[in-house]
């Protein structure tokens, strides 16, 4: 490869010229790695935070269902101040009343036969076993959001990477061709080639540096933290086989594993027993009940006529009273106006519905563990061409170089050559993380994908290598 004109007092320079370039000179310690941003994103992304309440919501409305079932318990006190004039020609017996009452009750009623509030119950449980799996599915895209934007960031680098080594490359080549012009050895165009090559390459230079910066941003954006720096993968990164390896294999753990797919089995069981409920709207409920009512006289006084009649001598006439009732109730509805048809059948046409989502999910299922199976071998060896393509665009640099040299070879020859040796380079990186995003997506689609997952991939995380643009400047004055 060709040495690089870029001097480390001029990395240094632009690197410090960065917002991120200044990361380079943080201690190891403030490295985040991508199993610590997951632990962040657990804490503190908002999607998954929504998630977790909605969980807690549905598991309340089935002990809400539930509670319809058992026993309800009520209590009441009355209290009454009674003031009663009794107005008659005969004075005699006209007669006044004051007294103070009180009065307390309470009320036992429980469900005999009410097949609605059943129904309603084992829809409501459907719901919340339905809840929990749709909250593992936000956990497992809570993990592929986060190598997402953790890959993100390094892709980022790496084509920052390569584009300062591709514009070192362009400049040297420039420098090279002018000396040669001066000396009569190439002619201007050879000249104005080499500067619109490194041109483009300077720009490409700097979009790459907006994009590293950007990516850190979507860091922020997942976890509302600030991230100095993230690190890179080490090249002993496996690429290797998924296991099991054969296709229908994964076909048959995703029909049995992908969240979404038992999500929507438990939908349609809630549909099921919501279409119940609206049918058993047709037929009889019977609740038993219990009722115990005590009532005190507290104080009081009566006139009759003119004379006003002892306490004592009256109150046997409003004396106080204890009770208890118990009693069965039997409603059966005949006639809605057509509500309760009308409710039953939209609740079939939603059981149908359910059960339609349920068959395009498992079809759905079954290509997508067809298609990510076939992405992940298609990586492995994508893989294997990219690096096989470094040593060939190596090598083909250096004969056209020499050609050049011999004037067999003309300088567009030797730009495109280097072109392709960077995005060779750059191409190679890529397809590895195109292959880490391909195998987590097809434990994702067999509902495999666990914290595990990114724990293993932690393991070749280099900490001591940040992935900042002054970083990006280092390595290539490393490579010089």
């Amino acid at each position: 490869m060709l040495k690089l004109s870029v001097s480390l007092k001029h990395w240094h320079s632009l690197a410090k010229s960065s917002l991120l370039g200044s990361c380079i000179m943080a201690s190891s310690a403030n490295a985040t790695d991508i199993y610590q941003l997951y632990q962040d994103a657990v804490k503190h992304d908002p999607i998954i935070q929504a998630a977790s309440a909605t969980l807690r919501s549905e598991q309340e409305a089935e002990n809400a269902a539930l509670g319809q079932l058992l026993p309800q318990i009520g209590a009441q006190y009355q209290y009454q101040m009674q003031d009663q004039d009794t107005n008659r020609d005969d004075i005699f017996l006209a007669s006044t009343l004051d007294q103070d009452t009180e009065t307390l009750s309470a009320a036992v009623t429980q469900n005999i036969l009410n097949l609605n509030a059943w129904y309603s119950f084992r829809s409501a449980q459907q719901l919340s076993e339905k809840a929990v799996f749709d909250f593992r599915q936000n956990e497992q895209q809570l993990i592929s959001r986060t190598l997402d934007a953790y890959l993100s960031v390094l892709r980022a680098y790496n084509n920052l990477s390569s584009s300062i080594a591709e514009e070192a490359a362009f400049q040297q080549q420039l420098d090279q061709t002018r000396q040669r012009f001066n000396v009569g050895l190439v002619a201007i165009t050879d000249v104005n080639e080499s500067q619109a090559a490194a041109d483009l390459a300077k720009v490409s230079r700097l979009s790459n540096q907006g994009l590293l910066e950007a990516a850190y941003e979507n860091l922020t954006l997942l976890t509302g933290k600030i991230y100095p720096y993230v690190v890179i993968f080490g090249d002993n990164l496996p690429i290797i086989d998924p296991t099991p390896m054969d296709r229908q294999s994964w076909v048959d753990l995703s029909l049995k594993g992908n969240l979404n797919l038992i999500s929507s089995e438990y939908a349609l069981n809630a549909a099921k027993f919501n279409y119940k409920q609206a049918a058993s709207n047709h037929l009889p409920t019977i609740t038993g009940s219990y009722t115990y009512s005590n009532r005190e006289i507290l104080a009081g006084e009566l006139q009759q006529g003119s004379n006003i009649v002892d306490e004592n001598d009256w109150v046997g006439a409003l004396p106080d009273f204890e009770s208890s009732t118990v009693a069965i109730n039997l409603q059966l509805p005949i006639f809605t106006g057509g509500t309760t048809s009308a409710n039953r059948r939209s609740a079939l046409a939603q059981f149908h519905a359910a059960e339609a989502q349920l068959n395009g999910a498992q079809r759905a299922v079954i290509q997508q563990s067809r298609a990510d199976h076939i992405n992940v071998q298609t990586q492995i060896q994508t893989v294997a061409a990219r690096k096989q393509a470094i040593t060939s665009t190596q090598s083909a640099l250096d004969a056209i170089e020499a050609g050049y040299q011999v004037g067999t070879r003309n300088i567009v020859d030797v730009l495109n050559a280097q072109r392709n040796l960077y995005n060779a380079e750059r191409d190679y990186a890529n397809a590895r993380y195109d292959y880490i995003t391909a195998i987590f997506a097809l434990k994702e689609t067999a509902g495999l994908l666990s914290a595990a997952d990114i724990q293993a991939l932690n393991q070749f995380a280099k900490t001591d290598s940040p992935a900042t643009e002054s970083a990006a400047y280092q390595e290539v004055e490393s490579k010089r």
